[in-house]
Protein backbone atom coordinates (compact mmCIF):
# COMPACT_ATOMS: atom_id res chain seq x y z
CA UNK A 1 0.00 0.00 0.00
CA UNK A 2 1.28 3.52 -1.19
CA UNK A 3 1.73 5.94 1.02
CA UNK A 4 -0.27 9.43 -0.62
CA UNK A 5 -0.71 13.08 0.51
CA UNK A 6 -4.55 13.94 1.65
CA UNK A 7 -4.74 15.48 -1.25
CA UNK A 8 -3.47 12.68 -3.63
CA UNK A 9 -6.28 10.56 -1.97
CA UNK A 10 -9.15 13.15 -2.82
CA UNK A 11 -8.26 13.18 -6.23
CA UNK A 12 -7.91 9.40 -6.93
CA UNK A 13 -10.93 8.98 -5.33
CA UNK A 14 -12.66 12.26 -7.26
CA UNK A 15 -11.27 10.04 -10.61
CA UNK A 16 -13.01 6.77 -9.34
CA UNK A 17 -16.25 8.98 -8.63
CA UNK A 18 -16.23 9.97 -12.16
CA UNK A 19 -15.56 6.99 -13.88
CA UNK A 20 -18.62 5.49 -12.44
CA UNK A 21 -18.06 3.91 -9.17
CA UNK A 22 -20.35 5.99 -6.36
CA UNK A 23 -19.38 7.93 -3.08
CA UNK A 24 -21.78 5.53 -1.44
CA UNK A 25 -20.66 2.36 -2.92
CA UNK A 26 -17.13 3.24 -1.50
CA UNK A 27 -18.84 4.30 1.58
CA UNK A 28 -20.36 1.01 2.06
CA UNK A 29 -17.45 -0.67 0.89
CA UNK A 30 -15.34 1.34 3.54
CA UNK A 31 -18.07 0.12 6.46
CA UNK A 32 -17.29 -3.70 5.18
CA UNK A 33 -13.84 -3.55 5.35
CA UNK A 34 -14.01 -1.49 8.42
CA UNK A 35 -16.38 -3.85 10.26
CA UNK A 36 -14.35 -6.97 9.29
CA UNK A 37 -11.12 -5.25 10.64
CA UNK A 38 -12.66 -4.51 13.76
CA UNK A 39 -13.89 -7.89 14.12
CA UNK A 40 -10.86 -9.25 13.38
CA UNK A 41 -8.46 -6.81 16.07
CA UNK A 42 -10.93 -6.90 19.20
CA UNK A 43 -12.86 -10.57 18.97
CA UNK A 44 -14.01 -9.91 22.63
CA UNK A 45 -15.53 -6.60 22.11
CA UNK A 46 -19.58 -6.69 21.84
CA UNK A 47 -20.36 -3.09 22.70
CA UNK A 48 -19.30 0.30 20.80
CA UNK A 49 -20.05 3.79 21.15
CA UNK A 50 -19.82 5.69 17.42
CA UNK A 51 -18.94 9.27 17.25
CA UNK A 52 -20.43 11.02 14.46
CA UNK A 53 -19.38 13.98 12.37
CA UNK A 54 -21.73 15.98 9.69
CA UNK A 55 -19.41 15.05 7.01
CA UNK A 56 -18.80 11.62 4.88
CA UNK A 57 -16.33 10.40 7.51
CA UNK A 58 -19.57 10.96 9.70
CA UNK A 59 -21.39 8.64 6.67
CA UNK A 60 -18.56 5.83 7.35
CA UNK A 61 -19.24 5.97 10.95
CA UNK A 62 -22.82 5.06 10.58
CA UNK A 63 -22.39 2.70 7.82
CA UNK A 64 -20.32 0.94 10.53
CA UNK A 65 -22.58 0.96 13.08
CA UNK A 66 -25.44 0.08 10.92
CA UNK A 67 -23.22 -3.00 9.62
CA UNK A 68 -21.88 -3.77 13.56
CA UNK A 69 -26.08 -3.64 14.47
CA UNK A 70 -26.36 -6.39 11.89
CA UNK A 71 -23.57 -8.39 13.59
CA UNK A 72 -25.33 -8.09 16.80
CA UNK A 73 -23.47 -5.80 18.26
CA UNK A 74 -24.70 -3.38 21.00
CA UNK A 75 -24.52 0.03 19.58
CA UNK A 76 -24.70 3.63 19.99
CA UNK A 77 -24.61 6.97 18.84
CA UNK A 78 -23.55 10.13 19.62
CA UNK A 79 -24.47 13.10 16.77
CA UNK A 80 -21.67 16.42 16.94
CA UNK A 81 -24.04 18.26 15.13
CA UNK A 82 -27.29 19.30 14.42
CA UNK A 83 -29.12 16.61 11.80
CA UNK A 84 -30.18 19.25 9.38
CA UNK A 85 -26.14 20.33 9.20
CA UNK A 86 -25.29 17.10 7.39
CA UNK A 87 -23.89 16.38 4.53
CA UNK A 88 -26.64 14.17 2.15
CA UNK A 89 -24.69 11.13 2.49
CA UNK A 90 -24.57 11.40 5.90
CA UNK A 91 -27.84 12.17 6.40
CA UNK A 92 -28.72 9.19 3.91
CA UNK A 93 -26.87 6.88 6.46
CA UNK A 94 -28.51 8.71 9.76
CA UNK A 95 -31.63 7.58 8.00
CA UNK A 96 -31.18 4.00 7.12
CA UNK A 97 -29.72 2.94 10.33
CA UNK A 98 -32.64 4.50 12.31
CA UNK A 99 -35.21 2.70 9.93
CA UNK A 100 -33.53 -0.27 9.88
CA UNK A 101 -32.26 -0.42 14.08
CA UNK A 102 -34.94 2.06 15.58
CA UNK A 103 -34.04 0.57 18.96
CA UNK A 104 -30.13 1.85 18.22
CA UNK A 105 -29.66 4.65 20.48
CA UNK A 106 -28.73 7.76 18.91
CA UNK A 107 -28.14 11.24 20.30
CA UNK A 108 -26.64 14.54 20.63
CA UNK A 109 -23.24 15.65 21.64
CA UNK A 110 -24.23 19.24 21.15
CA UNK A 111 -27.30 20.11 23.77
CA UNK A 112 -26.11 21.43 27.34
CA UNK A 113 -28.80 19.14 28.44
CA UNK A 114 -27.53 16.17 26.83
CA UNK A 115 -28.50 12.69 28.15
CA UNK A 116 -25.38 10.50 29.86
CA UNK A 117 -22.94 8.96 27.42
CA UNK A 118 -23.07 4.89 27.66
CA UNK A 119 -19.34 4.42 27.59
CA UNK A 120 -18.20 1.23 26.81
CA UNK A 121 -16.20 -0.64 29.37
CA UNK A 122 -12.84 -2.31 28.97
CA UNK A 123 -13.66 -4.50 26.34
CA UNK A 124 -15.37 -2.16 24.40
CA UNK A 125 -14.78 0.25 21.37
CA UNK A 126 -15.10 3.64 20.65
CA UNK A 127 -15.45 4.77 16.93
CA UNK A 128 -13.93 7.98 15.58
CA UNK A 129 -16.13 9.51 13.13
CA UNK A 130 -16.04 13.17 13.98
CA UNK A 131 -13.63 14.52 11.20
CA UNK A 132 -11.86 13.22 7.67
CA UNK A 133 -8.82 13.80 5.64
CA UNK A 134 -9.90 16.97 4.62
CA UNK A 135 -10.22 19.07 7.81
CA UNK A 136 -8.82 22.66 8.31
CA UNK A 137 -8.02 25.15 10.97
CA UNK A 138 -8.57 24.40 14.82
CA UNK A 139 -10.96 22.47 16.17
CA UNK A 140 -14.35 23.43 16.87
CA UNK A 141 -15.35 24.16 20.59
CA UNK A 142 -18.01 21.34 20.32
CA UNK A 143 -15.27 19.06 19.17
CA UNK A 144 -12.45 20.37 21.23
CA UNK A 145 -14.63 18.84 24.36
CA UNK A 146 -15.46 15.92 22.61
CA UNK A 147 -11.60 15.12 22.08
CA UNK A 148 -10.82 16.07 25.59
CA UNK A 149 -13.74 14.07 27.17
CA UNK A 150 -13.29 10.72 25.22
CA UNK A 151 -9.37 11.06 26.12
CA UNK A 152 -10.04 11.40 29.99
CA UNK A 153 -12.68 8.25 29.83
CA UNK A 154 -10.24 6.23 27.75
CA UNK A 155 -8.14 6.81 30.63
CA UNK A 156 -10.52 5.92 33.16
CA UNK A 157 -12.49 3.38 31.64
CA UNK A 158 -9.71 1.65 29.28
CA UNK A 159 -11.66 0.76 26.07
CA UNK A 160 -10.04 1.32 22.74
CA UNK A 161 -10.64 3.49 20.10
CA UNK A 162 -10.84 3.11 16.48
CA UNK A 163 -10.58 6.18 14.38
CA UNK A 164 -11.53 6.44 10.30
CA UNK A 165 -9.00 7.64 8.18
CA UNK A 166 -7.65 9.80 10.88
CA UNK A 167 -7.96 10.54 14.68
CA UNK A 168 -9.66 14.05 15.35
CA UNK A 169 -7.89 16.78 15.65
CA UNK A 170 -4.27 14.91 14.32
CA UNK A 171 -3.77 17.45 11.81
CA UNK A 172 -3.56 20.37 14.54
CA UNK A 173 -0.55 18.26 16.16
CA UNK A 174 2.15 20.77 15.20
CA UNK A 175 0.23 23.79 16.60
CA UNK A 176 0.22 21.40 20.21
CA UNK A 177 -3.37 21.17 20.05
CA UNK A 178 -5.25 18.16 21.48
CA UNK A 179 -5.90 15.27 19.34
CA UNK A 180 -8.46 12.17 19.80
CA UNK A 181 -6.21 9.35 21.24
CA UNK A 182 -6.87 6.25 19.30
CA UNK A 183 -5.81 2.72 19.59
CA UNK A 184 -5.94 1.97 15.73
CA UNK A 185 -6.51 3.96 13.11
CA UNK A 186 -8.07 2.38 9.96
CA UNK A 187 -6.89 4.23 6.64
CA UNK A 188 -9.12 4.07 3.96
CA UNK A 189 -7.77 2.77 0.28
CA UNK A 190 -4.05 4.29 0.86
CA UNK A 191 -1.67 5.33 3.88
CA UNK A 192 -1.78 8.53 4.26
CA UNK A 193 0.85 10.73 4.80
CA UNK A 194 0.00 12.27 8.05
CA UNK A 195 -0.64 9.23 10.01
CA UNK A 196 2.81 7.90 8.99
CA UNK A 197 4.09 10.89 10.69
CA UNK A 198 6.73 9.49 14.15
CA UNK A 199 5.06 12.93 16.28
CA UNK A 200 1.31 11.63 15.14
CA UNK A 201 1.70 8.19 16.81
CA UNK A 202 0.25 8.44 19.98
CA UNK A 203 -2.36 9.53 18.69
CA UNK A 204 -3.07 7.56 15.56
CA UNK A 205 -1.95 3.90 17.36
CA UNK A 206 -1.98 1.48 15.25
CA UNK A 207 -2.36 1.54 11.00
CA UNK A 208 -5.25 -0.86 9.75
CA UNK A 209 -5.20 -0.59 5.54
CA UNK A 210 -8.91 -1.29 4.83
CA UNK A 211 -8.66 -1.45 0.69
CA UNK A 212 -11.96 0.33 -0.87
CA UNK A 213 -11.01 1.04 -4.56
CA UNK A 214 -11.09 -1.27 -7.52
CA UNK A 215 -7.92 -0.90 -10.01
CA UNK A 216 -5.49 0.48 -7.02
CA UNK A 217 -2.82 -1.65 -8.51
CA UNK A 218 -2.88 0.75 -11.44
CA UNK A 219 -2.38 4.07 -8.83
CA UNK A 220 0.37 2.17 -7.25
CA UNK A 221 1.50 1.82 -10.13
CA UNK A 222 2.01 5.41 -10.98
CA UNK A 223 3.51 6.69 -7.78
CA UNK A 224 5.75 3.44 -7.77
CA UNK A 225 8.17 5.78 -6.25
CA UNK A 226 6.45 6.51 -2.61
CA UNK A 227 7.07 5.10 0.21
CA UNK A 228 4.51 1.99 0.85
CA UNK A 229 3.11 0.97 4.24
CA UNK A 230 3.97 -2.82 5.50
CA UNK A 231 1.06 -4.63 4.75
CA UNK A 232 -0.12 -8.71 4.31
CA UNK A 233 -0.79 -7.88 0.56
CA UNK A 234 2.65 -6.57 0.06
CA UNK A 235 3.99 -9.44 2.36
CA UNK A 236 2.27 -12.73 1.67
CA UNK A 237 4.19 -13.55 -1.43
CA UNK A 238 6.85 -14.01 0.90
CA UNK A 239 6.07 -17.09 3.18
CA UNK A 240 4.91 -19.87 0.82
CA UNK A 241 4.00 -23.40 2.80
CA UNK A 242 7.38 -25.08 3.54
CA UNK A 243 8.50 -27.87 0.53
CA UNK A 244 8.04 -31.50 1.61
CA UNK A 245 11.24 -32.61 -0.20
CA UNK A 246 13.52 -29.99 2.27
CA UNK A 247 15.91 -29.96 5.43
CA UNK A 248 17.36 -28.36 8.31
CA UNK A 249 20.10 -26.49 5.79
CA UNK A 250 17.35 -25.83 3.00
CA UNK A 251 16.35 -22.86 6.25
CA UNK A 252 19.93 -21.18 6.65
CA UNK A 253 22.79 -21.56 8.87
CA UNK A 254 22.60 -18.56 11.40
CA UNK A 255 25.54 -17.62 13.52
CA UNK A 256 24.49 -15.17 16.75
CA UNK A 257 28.25 -13.55 17.26
CA UNK A 258 27.12 -11.36 20.81
CA UNK A 259 27.36 -11.61 24.50
CA UNK A 260 30.28 -10.22 26.87
CA UNK A 261 30.52 -10.13 30.96
CA UNK A 262 27.22 -8.66 31.84
CA UNK A 263 25.35 -9.11 28.60
CA UNK A 264 24.94 -12.68 28.49
CA UNK A 265 20.66 -12.44 27.66
CA UNK A 266 21.16 -10.57 24.37
CA UNK A 267 22.66 -13.28 22.22
CA UNK A 268 20.15 -15.85 23.62
CA UNK A 269 17.40 -13.15 22.60
CA UNK A 270 18.93 -12.95 19.45
CA UNK A 271 18.80 -17.28 19.14
CA UNK A 272 15.51 -17.31 20.34
CA UNK A 273 13.83 -14.83 17.46
CA UNK A 274 15.91 -16.88 14.82
CA UNK A 275 14.61 -20.05 15.84
CA UNK A 276 11.54 -19.29 16.38
CA UNK A 277 11.30 -17.53 13.02
CA UNK A 278 12.35 -20.97 11.32
CA UNK A 279 16.22 -21.02 10.74
CA UNK A 280 17.43 -24.37 10.30
CA UNK A 281 20.46 -24.43 12.48
CA UNK A 282 21.17 -21.66 15.10
CA UNK A 283 24.98 -21.27 16.41
CA UNK A 284 25.48 -18.80 19.25
CA UNK A 285 29.31 -17.85 18.97
CA UNK A 286 30.50 -15.96 22.43
CA UNK A 287 33.62 -13.98 23.90
CA UNK A 288 35.21 -16.05 26.28
CA UNK A 289 33.69 -14.44 29.26
CA UNK A 290 30.48 -15.04 29.01
CA UNK A 291 30.57 -18.88 27.21
CA UNK A 292 29.38 -20.68 30.19
CA UNK A 293 26.52 -18.67 31.07
CA UNK A 294 25.33 -18.30 27.27
CA UNK A 295 26.27 -21.90 27.35
CA UNK A 296 23.32 -22.45 29.72
CA UNK A 297 20.73 -20.26 28.61
CA UNK A 298 20.45 -20.68 25.00
CA UNK A 299 18.04 -22.45 23.40
CA UNK A 300 18.64 -26.53 23.30
CA UNK A 301 18.60 -25.96 19.34
CA UNK A 302 21.52 -23.99 19.63
CA UNK A 303 25.60 -24.73 19.23
CA UNK A 304 27.29 -22.42 21.06
CA UNK A 305 31.26 -21.59 20.51
CA UNK A 306 33.80 -19.13 22.01
CA UNK A 307 34.31 -16.64 19.88
CA UNK A 308 38.17 -15.83 18.63
CA UNK A 309 40.87 -17.42 17.48
CA UNK A 310 39.85 -21.38 18.21
CA UNK A 311 39.13 -23.74 15.17
CA UNK A 312 35.55 -24.11 16.38
CA UNK A 313 34.80 -20.23 15.80
CA UNK A 314 37.02 -20.11 12.36
CA UNK A 315 35.44 -23.26 11.04
CA UNK A 316 31.91 -21.40 11.41
CA UNK A 317 32.37 -19.06 9.29
CA UNK A 318 33.12 -20.48 6.26
CA UNK A 319 30.13 -22.04 6.43
CA UNK A 320 26.87 -19.93 7.93
CA UNK A 321 24.31 -18.57 5.45
CA UNK A 322 23.33 -15.30 7.91
CA UNK A 323 25.83 -14.05 10.81
CA UNK A 324 24.06 -11.70 13.59
CA UNK A 325 26.84 -9.19 14.76
CA UNK A 326 26.59 -7.55 17.74
CA UNK A 327 24.06 -8.23 20.41
CA UNK A 328 25.71 -7.86 23.74
CA UNK A 329 29.30 -7.93 21.99
CA UNK A 330 30.47 -5.02 23.91
CA UNK A 331 32.71 -2.31 22.29
CA UNK A 332 36.30 -2.59 23.62
CA UNK A 333 39.41 -3.25 21.36
CA UNK A 334 38.92 -7.38 21.41
CA UNK A 335 34.86 -6.73 19.97
CA UNK A 336 36.05 -4.25 17.60
CA UNK A 337 38.32 -6.63 15.88
CA UNK A 338 36.41 -9.16 16.36
CA UNK A 339 34.38 -7.19 13.82
CA UNK A 340 36.86 -6.54 11.86
CA UNK A 341 37.59 -10.09 11.58
CA UNK A 342 34.42 -11.23 10.50
CA UNK A 343 33.83 -8.88 7.99
CA UNK A 344 37.51 -9.71 6.25
CA UNK A 345 36.65 -13.01 6.30
CA UNK A 346 33.47 -13.87 5.14
CA UNK A 347 31.28 -12.86 2.36
CA UNK A 348 27.49 -13.64 3.32
CA UNK A 349 24.48 -11.13 4.68
CA UNK A 350 25.34 -10.19 7.87
CA UNK A 351 22.62 -8.21 10.85
CA UNK A 352 25.02 -5.24 12.47
CA UNK A 353 22.92 -4.92 15.66
CA UNK A 354 23.29 -2.99 18.81
CA UNK A 355 27.12 -2.99 19.74
CA UNK A 356 28.42 -3.23 16.53
CA UNK A 357 26.75 -0.59 14.93
CA UNK A 358 28.47 1.69 17.99
CA UNK A 359 32.00 0.25 16.50
CA UNK A 360 30.85 0.83 13.02
CA UNK A 361 30.09 4.22 13.93
CA UNK A 362 33.48 4.96 15.89
CA UNK A 363 35.53 3.31 12.93
CA UNK A 364 33.65 3.93 9.19
CA UNK A 365 36.13 1.39 7.98
CA UNK A 366 33.91 -1.27 9.41
CA UNK A 367 31.13 0.14 7.46
CA UNK A 368 32.36 0.43 4.40
CA UNK A 369 33.18 -3.18 4.49
CA UNK A 370 29.53 -3.61 4.83
CA UNK A 371 28.21 -2.40 1.56
CA UNK A 372 26.34 -4.27 -0.30
CA UNK A 373 25.37 -7.27 1.94
CA UNK A 374 24.49 -5.61 5.78
CA UNK A 375 21.57 -4.98 7.03
CA UNK A 376 21.96 -2.22 10.47
CA UNK A 377 19.02 -2.13 12.95
CA UNK A 378 19.65 1.07 14.77
CA UNK A 379 17.76 2.37 17.06
CA UNK A 380 17.45 6.11 17.05
CA UNK A 381 20.04 6.99 19.71
CA UNK A 382 22.45 4.72 17.38
CA UNK A 383 21.58 6.48 14.19
CA UNK A 384 22.20 9.56 15.46
CA UNK A 385 26.13 7.83 16.59
CA UNK A 386 25.86 6.22 12.78
CA UNK A 387 24.92 10.29 11.44
CA UNK A 388 27.36 12.00 13.74
CA UNK A 389 24.57 14.14 14.41
CA UNK A 390 21.48 14.47 15.83
CA UNK A 391 18.27 13.24 13.96
CA UNK A 392 14.90 15.27 13.93
CA UNK A 393 11.73 12.76 14.16
CA UNK A 394 10.26 14.22 10.83
CA UNK A 395 13.53 13.58 8.81
CA UNK A 396 13.41 9.95 9.98
CA UNK A 397 12.20 8.59 6.77
CA UNK A 398 14.74 10.52 4.42
CA UNK A 399 17.40 9.76 6.61
CA UNK A 400 17.46 6.53 6.63
CA UNK A 401 16.89 5.67 2.73
CA UNK A 402 19.85 8.56 2.35
CA UNK A 403 22.38 6.39 4.47
CA UNK A 404 21.13 3.02 2.71
CA UNK A 405 21.53 5.15 -0.52
CA UNK A 406 25.24 6.34 0.83
CA UNK A 407 26.34 3.32 2.61
CA UNK A 408 24.70 0.59 0.07
CA UNK A 409 23.09 -1.14 3.17
CA UNK A 410 19.69 -2.08 4.35
CA UNK A 411 18.64 -0.09 6.73
CA UNK A 412 16.23 -1.12 9.58
CA UNK A 413 15.77 2.72 11.51
CA UNK A 414 13.58 2.03 14.50
CA UNK A 415 10.61 3.42 16.25
CA UNK A 416 6.58 3.24 16.14
CA UNK A 417 6.57 3.38 12.61
CA UNK A 418 10.14 1.66 11.54
CA UNK A 419 11.66 2.45 8.22
CA UNK A 420 12.78 0.10 6.43
CA UNK A 421 15.54 1.45 3.88
CA UNK A 422 17.69 -0.08 0.95
CA UNK A 423 19.17 1.73 -1.94
CA UNK A 424 17.70 2.76 -4.83
CA UNK A 425 14.03 1.57 -3.75
CA UNK A 426 11.63 3.27 -1.85
CA UNK A 427 11.01 3.60 1.85
CA UNK A 428 8.81 0.82 3.65
CA UNK A 429 7.23 1.87 7.39
CA UNK A 430 5.97 -0.68 9.48
CA UNK A 431 2.10 -0.93 10.34
CA UNK A 432 2.39 -3.23 13.58
CA UNK A 433 3.21 -3.40 17.07
CA UNK A 434 2.67 -1.73 19.96
CA UNK A 435 4.17 -0.04 23.37
CA UNK A 436 4.84 -3.51 24.75
CA UNK A 437 7.83 -3.96 22.62
CA UNK A 438 9.66 -0.69 24.76
CA UNK A 439 11.49 -3.09 26.17
CA UNK A 440 14.69 -4.01 26.67
CA UNK A 441 15.81 -7.57 24.26
CA UNK A 442 12.81 -6.49 21.57
CA UNK A 443 16.09 -5.20 19.31
CA UNK A 444 17.90 -8.67 19.97
CA UNK A 445 14.60 -10.50 18.91
CA UNK A 446 14.48 -8.32 15.97
CA UNK A 447 17.72 -8.67 14.75
CA UNK A 448 17.58 -12.57 15.06
CA UNK A 449 14.15 -12.93 13.36
CA UNK A 450 15.78 -10.60 10.66
CA UNK A 451 18.17 -13.77 10.26
CA UNK A 452 16.19 -15.99 9.79
CA UNK A 453 14.32 -15.05 7.09
CA UNK A 454 17.45 -13.87 5.20
CA UNK A 455 18.71 -17.44 6.07
CA UNK A 456 15.96 -18.95 4.19
CA UNK A 457 17.03 -17.02 0.78
CA UNK A 458 15.17 -13.95 1.13
CA UNK A 459 16.60 -10.82 -0.74
CA UNK A 460 18.02 -8.58 2.59
CA UNK A 461 14.66 -5.80 2.11
CA UNK A 462 12.40 -8.23 2.11
CA UNK A 463 13.80 -10.09 4.67
CA UNK A 464 14.10 -6.72 7.14
CA UNK A 465 9.79 -6.00 5.84
CA UNK A 466 9.11 -9.46 6.63
CA UNK A 467 10.72 -9.92 9.89
CA UNK A 468 9.97 -6.46 10.83
CA UNK A 469 6.00 -6.68 10.13
CA UNK A 470 5.99 -10.26 12.44
CA UNK A 471 8.24 -8.94 15.03
CA UNK A 472 5.46 -6.05 15.68
CA UNK A 473 2.03 -8.34 14.94
CA UNK A 474 3.57 -10.85 17.30
CA UNK A 475 3.53 -8.65 20.02
CA UNK A 476 0.06 -7.13 19.05
CA UNK A 477 -1.18 -10.65 19.28
CA UNK A 478 0.08 -11.28 22.60
CA UNK A 479 -1.02 -8.10 23.79
CA UNK A 480 -4.65 -9.29 22.38
CA UNK A 481 -3.98 -12.13 24.41
CA UNK A 482 -2.55 -10.88 27.41
CA UNK A 483 -4.72 -7.72 27.84
CA UNK A 484 -2.19 -5.29 28.60
CA UNK A 485 1.47 -4.12 27.11
CA UNK A 486 3.02 -3.93 30.49
CA UNK A 487 5.48 -6.34 31.24
CA UNK A 488 5.67 -7.94 27.83
CA UNK A 489 9.18 -9.60 27.50
CA UNK A 490 11.02 -10.41 24.18
CA UNK A 491 10.97 -14.26 25.18
CA UNK A 492 6.98 -13.86 25.45
CA UNK A 493 7.19 -11.88 22.07
CA UNK A 494 9.19 -14.79 20.34
CA UNK A 495 6.32 -17.47 21.17
CA UNK A 496 3.87 -15.11 19.05
CA UNK A 497 6.04 -15.29 15.80
CA UNK A 498 4.53 -18.52 14.73
CA UNK A 499 1.14 -17.32 15.17
CA UNK A 500 1.62 -13.77 13.53
CA UNK A 501 2.90 -15.59 10.60
CA UNK A 502 -0.02 -17.99 10.64
CA UNK A 503 -2.29 -14.55 11.11
CA UNK A 504 -0.26 -13.26 8.04
CA UNK A 505 -1.07 -16.25 5.73
CA UNK A 506 -5.10 -16.12 7.01
CA UNK A 507 -5.39 -12.16 6.23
Amino acid sequence: MKILTNEEVRAIENRIIASGTSADTLMERAAEGIVAALAREFPAARDVLCLIGKGNNGGDGLAVARRLAEAGWRVAVGLAFEPAAATPLCAAKLTWLRTAFPAVPVFSLTEPSRQPIPWPGAQGLVIDALLGIGARGGLSPVLGEIVSLVNRERNGRFFRVAAIDGPTGAHRLAEKEEALIADVTLTLGFGKEPLFAEAAANAVGRIIAVPIFEGQEEEERAASDRAEALTPPLLLPLVPRRAARSHKGTYGRILIVGGSRGMTGAPVLSSLGALRSGAGLLHIATRKEALATVSLRAPLEAMVVAAGDGADFTGLLGRMSVLVVGPGLGTDYDASELLRRILAETTVPLVLDADALTLAAQDRTLLDACRGRAILTPHPGEMERLLGRPCAEAEREAVAVGFAEEHGVVLVLKGVRTVVAAPGAPARLNTTGNPGLAAGGSGDLLAGMIAAQAGRGLALREAASLAVWLHGRAADLAVRSRGAEEGLGAVEVAEWIAPALADLRGA
